[in-house]
């Protein structure tokens, strides 16, 4: 069975706190000391760094002096990983390759489509990166794809199941697999519901569709999307659709 989780910092009976540099002890670092043990003749030490309530070690040492010795040791240590935090912190945030080629996608949209909100998420994993392009309405899908489609390094071949670099520019960052996904409003569909006037049937609504290659038979729901994906919500004015003349 585990044990409860430290709710507070245990010292045992007996033990006295042990001087701690000011520097460390803003950091949370804490030593108490037992110099005489008197079943055993040894002493015992017990320190604490940072908010943590378990203590990083609790030892017996077979005198004073090798007591001393390693609790410096552990100080001097402490006080390194103290500096070498503070100088990460100090240093300038690196970007990925990944996180990179996000920023220059969002300024790319951000200049073609002010009036649309993307997002753009960027993320790393084994072997490779990816970002991911999402937005609601806004411009056509196809659109969005053909502006970005310089920003993904090559494709996945299932054939060779290699990942083929075909689409390199060195000009610019880039990642190993971009995708964009467009959404449609209740607003859009409303108002491509009463364009095409095929009313607000039940999802199952049967309608037709006059296509290119001849007259076929579409459902409300695949109809409605047809029209959204050639549709550019990113114009100040509402967009119209001229439905084609149903076929019976």
């Amino acid at each position: 069975m585990r044990g409860l989780p430290y709710t507070s910092r245990h010292v045992p009976a007996g033990y006295v706190p042990y001087p701690v540099p000011d520097d460390l002890a803003a950091a949370g670092v804490e030593v108490h000391t037992q110099t005489h043990d008197h079943s055993h003749g040894h002493v015992l030490a017990i320190v604490f760094c940072g908010k943590r309530m378990k203590p990083d070690w609790h030892y017996r040492f077979p005198s004073v002096a090798n007591m001393e010795t390693n609790i410096a040791h552990y100080l001097d240590s402490q006080r390194a990983a103290l500096a070498a935090r503070a100088a990460r912190k100090a240093a300038p945030r690196v970007l990925s390759g990944s996180a990179q080629c996000a920023v220059a996608i969002r300024g790319v949209l951000a200049l073609a489509f002010p009036t649309t909100k993307f997002s753009v998420i960027s993320e790393n994993f084994a072997n490779g990166d990816a970002v991911r392009v999402d937005y609601t309405d806004g411009p056509t899908l196809e659109s969005v794809k053909t502006m970005l489609s310089s920003y993904q390094l090559g494709h996945f071949d299932g054939m060779t199941d290699c990942y083929e670099y075909s689409n390199t520019h060195s000009d610019q960052p880039q990642t190993k697999y971009l995708s964009t996904t467009r959404h449609m409003s209740e607003a859009a569909e409303m108002n491509i519901v009463a364009m095409l006037n095929i009313g607000n049937g039940p999802p199952d609504h049967e309608c037709w569709c006059h296509d290119a290659s001849g007259d076929r038979y579409w459902e409300r729901d695949a109809q409605v999307r047809r029209a959204f994906d050639v549709m550019d919500f990113s114009v100040a004015e509402t967009p119209v659709l001229q439905p084609k003349e149903h076929t019976v």
